[in-house]
Protein backbone atom coordinates (compact mmCIF):
# COMPACT_ATOMS: atom_id res chain seq x y z
CA UNK A 1 0.00 0.00 0.00
CA UNK A 2 1.49 3.07 -1.27
CA UNK A 3 -1.45 5.65 -0.41
CA UNK A 4 -3.19 6.39 3.08
CA UNK A 5 -6.91 9.04 2.84
CA UNK A 6 -9.33 9.62 5.46
CA UNK A 7 -13.13 9.80 4.69
CA UNK A 8 -15.35 11.79 6.12
CA UNK A 9 -18.75 11.20 5.96
CA UNK A 10 -20.71 15.16 5.62
CA UNK A 11 -24.31 16.28 5.39
CA UNK A 12 -23.79 18.84 2.39
CA UNK A 13 -20.74 18.80 0.54
CA UNK A 14 -20.04 22.24 -0.50
CA UNK A 15 -20.04 23.65 2.98
CA UNK A 16 -17.31 21.13 4.05
CA UNK A 17 -15.47 21.50 0.50
CA UNK A 18 -15.39 25.60 1.77
CA UNK A 19 -14.61 24.74 5.31
CA UNK A 20 -11.38 23.21 4.63
CA UNK A 21 -10.33 25.02 1.99
CA UNK A 22 -10.73 28.18 3.19
CA UNK A 23 -9.96 27.08 6.87
CA UNK A 24 -7.64 24.33 6.76
CA UNK A 25 -5.65 25.09 3.93
CA UNK A 26 -6.71 22.27 1.93
CA UNK A 27 -6.53 21.98 -2.01
CA UNK A 28 -9.21 20.48 -3.94
CA UNK A 29 -8.27 17.96 -6.14
CA UNK A 30 -11.54 16.43 -7.70
CA UNK A 31 -15.29 17.37 -7.05
CA UNK A 32 -18.57 15.90 -8.39
CA UNK A 33 -21.26 17.27 -6.65
CA UNK A 34 -23.34 16.91 -4.81
CA UNK A 35 -22.21 13.27 -3.20
CA UNK A 36 -18.02 13.52 -3.43
CA UNK A 37 -14.73 15.70 -3.25
CA UNK A 38 -10.97 14.97 -2.84
CA UNK A 39 -9.25 17.23 -0.93
CA UNK A 40 -5.18 17.31 -0.22
CA UNK A 41 -3.56 18.66 2.15
CA UNK A 42 0.41 17.74 2.52
CA UNK A 43 0.48 13.88 1.86
CA UNK A 44 -2.73 13.73 3.11
CA UNK A 45 -5.96 12.77 1.05
CA UNK A 46 -9.54 13.60 2.66
CA UNK A 47 -12.44 12.15 0.91
CA UNK A 48 -15.30 14.10 1.52
CA UNK A 49 -18.58 11.65 0.85
CA UNK A 50 -22.74 12.05 1.53
CA UNK A 51 -24.52 9.54 3.12
CA UNK A 52 -26.74 9.75 -0.01
CA UNK A 53 -26.13 9.07 -3.66
CA UNK A 54 -24.94 6.17 -6.01
CA UNK A 55 -20.92 6.09 -3.71
CA UNK A 56 -20.28 3.08 -2.36
CA UNK A 57 -19.68 4.81 1.17
CA UNK A 58 -23.06 6.13 1.01
CA UNK A 59 -24.36 2.21 1.38
CA UNK A 60 -25.77 0.86 4.47
CA UNK A 61 -24.07 -1.99 6.46
CA UNK A 62 -25.44 -5.67 5.66
CA UNK A 63 -27.25 -4.95 9.65
CA UNK A 64 -28.79 -1.88 7.86
CA UNK A 65 -26.68 0.50 9.90
CA UNK A 66 -25.99 3.71 7.95
CA UNK A 67 -22.83 5.75 7.49
CA UNK A 68 -23.30 9.12 9.59
CA UNK A 69 -21.19 12.32 10.30
CA UNK A 70 -19.41 12.55 13.79
CA UNK A 71 -18.00 10.78 16.11
CA UNK A 72 -14.08 11.10 17.48
CA UNK A 73 -11.54 9.48 15.15
CA UNK A 74 -10.13 12.70 13.32
CA UNK A 75 -7.91 14.00 11.46
CA UNK A 76 -4.85 15.38 13.13
CA UNK A 77 -2.79 18.71 11.80
CA UNK A 78 0.00 19.81 13.24
CA UNK A 79 0.31 23.85 13.50
CA UNK A 80 3.72 26.01 14.45
CA UNK A 81 1.41 28.53 17.25
CA UNK A 82 -1.56 26.76 18.56
CA UNK A 83 -3.06 30.08 20.10
CA UNK A 84 -2.31 31.70 17.16
CA UNK A 85 -4.40 29.15 14.62
CA UNK A 86 -7.39 29.23 17.59
CA UNK A 87 -7.52 32.69 17.70
CA UNK A 88 -7.83 33.34 14.02
CA UNK A 89 -10.44 29.80 14.00
CA UNK A 90 -12.72 31.38 16.33
CA UNK A 91 -12.62 35.04 14.30
CA UNK A 92 -14.25 33.14 11.96
CA UNK A 93 -16.73 31.68 14.04
CA UNK A 94 -15.08 27.93 13.88
CA UNK A 95 -17.21 25.95 16.47
CA UNK A 96 -14.38 24.30 19.05
CA UNK A 97 -15.67 21.40 21.36
CA UNK A 98 -12.79 21.85 23.92
CA UNK A 99 -10.53 24.36 25.11
CA UNK A 100 -6.33 23.73 24.34
CA UNK A 101 -5.51 21.01 26.69
CA UNK A 102 -1.81 20.34 27.39
CA UNK A 103 -0.08 17.00 27.52
CA UNK A 104 3.44 15.65 27.51
CA UNK A 105 3.71 15.80 23.80
CA UNK A 106 2.38 18.98 23.09
CA UNK A 107 -0.78 20.96 23.17
CA UNK A 108 -4.10 20.60 20.91
CA UNK A 109 -7.50 21.38 20.46
CA UNK A 110 -10.70 19.77 18.76
CA UNK A 111 -12.81 21.63 16.18
CA UNK A 112 -15.64 20.80 14.36
CA UNK A 113 -16.50 21.01 10.69
CA UNK A 114 -20.15 21.94 9.36
CA UNK A 115 -20.88 18.30 9.79
CA UNK A 116 -19.64 17.65 13.09
CA UNK A 117 -16.53 16.07 12.00
CA UNK A 118 -13.82 16.68 14.66
CA UNK A 119 -10.15 18.03 13.65
CA UNK A 120 -7.34 18.03 15.72
CA UNK A 121 -5.15 20.63 15.91
CA UNK A 122 -1.59 20.01 17.37
CA UNK A 123 1.13 21.63 18.52
CA UNK A 124 4.07 19.38 19.40
CA UNK A 125 6.10 19.92 22.41
CA UNK A 126 9.67 21.51 22.46
CA UNK A 127 11.03 18.16 24.40
CA UNK A 128 8.82 16.21 21.37
CA UNK A 129 10.73 17.93 18.60
CA UNK A 130 14.17 18.04 20.21
CA UNK A 131 13.62 14.15 20.31
CA UNK A 132 13.08 13.63 16.95
CA UNK A 133 16.15 16.06 16.23
CA UNK A 134 17.67 13.61 18.30
CA UNK A 135 16.80 10.84 16.60
CA UNK A 136 17.69 11.99 12.81
CA UNK A 137 21.33 13.08 14.06
CA UNK A 138 21.13 9.67 15.56
CA UNK A 139 20.52 8.03 11.95
CA UNK A 140 23.47 9.69 10.29
CA UNK A 141 26.08 8.66 12.92
CA UNK A 142 24.78 5.15 12.04
CA UNK A 143 25.21 6.24 8.36
CA UNK A 144 28.67 7.34 8.68
CA UNK A 145 30.03 4.09 10.55
CA UNK A 146 28.17 2.13 7.98
CA UNK A 147 30.14 4.11 5.66
CA UNK A 148 33.07 3.84 7.28
CA UNK A 149 33.31 -0.25 7.77
CA UNK A 150 31.97 -0.66 4.28
CA UNK A 151 29.02 -2.14 4.77
CA UNK A 152 26.23 -1.69 2.57
CA UNK A 153 23.24 -3.00 3.77
CA UNK A 154 23.58 -0.91 6.54
CA UNK A 155 23.93 2.17 4.76
CA UNK A 156 20.59 1.05 2.90
CA UNK A 157 18.83 0.90 6.30
CA UNK A 158 19.21 4.54 6.63
CA UNK A 159 17.09 5.05 3.30
CA UNK A 160 13.12 4.46 2.87
CA UNK A 161 12.99 0.65 1.10
CA UNK A 162 11.25 1.62 -2.05
CA UNK A 163 11.12 3.53 -4.77
CA UNK A 164 9.63 6.48 -3.94
CA UNK A 165 13.22 7.30 -2.41
CA UNK A 166 14.84 10.19 -4.89
CA UNK A 167 18.23 11.02 -5.16
CA UNK A 168 20.12 13.57 -6.97
CA UNK A 169 23.75 13.16 -7.40
CA UNK A 170 26.63 15.53 -7.78
CA UNK A 171 27.64 14.16 -10.96
CA UNK A 172 26.44 15.26 -13.97
CA UNK A 173 22.62 14.88 -14.49
CA UNK A 174 22.49 11.67 -12.51
CA UNK A 175 18.86 10.54 -11.08
CA UNK A 176 18.37 7.67 -8.81
CA UNK A 177 15.20 6.34 -8.58
CA UNK A 178 14.24 4.00 -6.06
CA UNK A 179 16.42 1.98 -3.01
CA UNK A 180 17.78 -0.68 -5.44
CA UNK A 181 19.06 1.69 -7.97
CA UNK A 182 21.12 3.57 -5.35
CA UNK A 183 22.26 0.26 -3.79
CA UNK A 184 23.80 -0.34 -7.62
CA UNK A 185 25.43 2.65 -6.90
CA UNK A 186 27.22 2.46 -3.39
CA UNK A 187 28.59 -1.05 -4.80
CA UNK A 188 30.00 1.08 -8.25
CA UNK A 189 31.84 3.37 -5.84
CA UNK A 190 33.57 1.64 -3.27
CA UNK A 191 34.45 -0.74 -6.14
CA UNK A 192 36.72 2.74 -7.21
CA UNK A 193 38.55 2.33 -4.01
CA UNK A 194 41.59 0.63 -2.39
CA UNK A 195 40.28 -0.71 0.63
CA UNK A 196 37.63 1.45 2.22
CA UNK A 197 36.99 4.87 2.35
CA UNK A 198 36.13 6.93 4.69
CA UNK A 199 33.22 10.03 5.47
CA UNK A 200 33.42 12.78 7.93
CA UNK A 201 29.97 15.02 8.76
CA UNK A 202 30.56 17.98 10.01
CA UNK A 203 27.66 21.58 9.73
CA UNK A 204 24.67 19.27 10.31
CA UNK A 205 21.41 21.38 10.43
CA UNK A 206 18.16 19.54 11.30
CA UNK A 207 14.41 20.83 10.99
CA UNK A 208 11.64 18.63 12.10
CA UNK A 209 8.01 19.36 11.42
CA UNK A 210 5.82 16.82 12.74
CA UNK A 211 6.20 13.55 10.38
CA UNK A 212 8.95 14.89 8.03
CA UNK A 213 12.34 16.85 8.66
CA UNK A 214 15.00 18.07 6.79
CA UNK A 215 18.80 18.72 7.21
CA UNK A 216 21.95 19.82 5.11
CA UNK A 217 25.62 19.17 5.87
CA UNK A 218 28.73 18.97 4.48
CA UNK A 219 30.55 15.68 3.75
CA UNK A 220 34.09 15.02 3.67
CA UNK A 221 35.37 11.50 1.76
CA UNK A 222 39.13 10.63 1.82
CA UNK A 223 40.78 7.49 0.92
CA UNK A 224 42.74 5.53 -2.30
CA UNK A 225 41.42 4.96 -5.39
CA UNK A 226 42.36 1.77 -7.29
CA UNK A 227 45.20 3.87 -9.65
CA UNK A 228 46.45 4.85 -6.14
CA UNK A 229 45.48 8.31 -6.30
CA UNK A 230 44.86 10.06 -2.72
CA UNK A 231 40.99 11.34 -2.83
CA UNK A 232 39.97 14.42 -0.86
CA UNK A 233 36.62 15.39 -1.64
CA UNK A 234 33.69 17.77 0.26
CA UNK A 235 30.57 18.08 -0.99
CA UNK A 236 27.09 19.42 0.27
CA UNK A 237 24.81 17.10 1.30
CA UNK A 238 20.58 17.96 1.76
CA UNK A 239 18.56 15.03 2.87
CA UNK A 240 14.53 15.21 3.48
CA UNK A 241 13.61 12.65 6.41
CA UNK A 242 10.71 10.95 7.00
CA UNK A 243 9.14 9.88 10.40
CA UNK A 244 7.49 5.69 9.61
CA UNK A 245 6.61 3.64 12.24
CA UNK A 246 8.32 5.36 14.68
CA UNK A 247 11.48 5.70 12.72
CA UNK A 248 13.04 8.57 10.58
CA UNK A 249 14.82 7.57 7.17
CA UNK A 250 16.09 8.92 4.37
CA UNK A 251 13.58 9.51 1.92
CA UNK A 252 15.29 12.25 -0.62
CA UNK A 253 18.85 13.10 -0.79
CA UNK A 254 20.80 16.05 -3.04
CA UNK A 255 24.46 16.07 -2.69
CA UNK A 256 25.81 18.96 -4.94
CA UNK A 257 29.25 21.28 -5.64
CA UNK A 258 29.50 25.15 -6.44
CA UNK A 259 29.98 25.64 -10.17
CA UNK A 260 31.72 28.39 -11.89
CA UNK A 261 29.65 29.36 -14.99
CA UNK A 262 31.50 31.36 -16.25
CA UNK A 263 34.09 28.06 -16.90
CA UNK A 264 31.17 25.99 -16.47
CA UNK A 265 33.62 23.64 -13.98
CA UNK A 266 32.74 22.57 -10.34
CA UNK A 267 34.16 24.53 -7.69
CA UNK A 268 36.00 22.89 -4.93
CA UNK A 269 34.16 22.87 -1.93
CA UNK A 270 36.30 24.23 0.94
CA UNK A 271 37.27 21.25 3.45
CA UNK A 272 35.29 21.73 7.04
Amino acid sequence: MTTVRVRYMVNDLDPAVTFYTKHLGFQVKQQVNPNFAMLSLGNVDLVLSTPFGPGGAAKPMSDGRKAEPGGWNRLIINVDDLSAEVARLREAHVRFRNDIATGPGGSEILLDDPSGNPVELFQPSAAAASDDETAIRALEDRFAAAFNAGDIDAIMKNYIPDKSFVLFDVVPREEYLGADAYRKAWVEMFSRFNGTPKIAITDLSITVDGNVGFGHSFMRVTGTDTQGHSVDRTVRVTDGYHKIGGNWLIAHEHISVPVDFATGKMVPVPKP
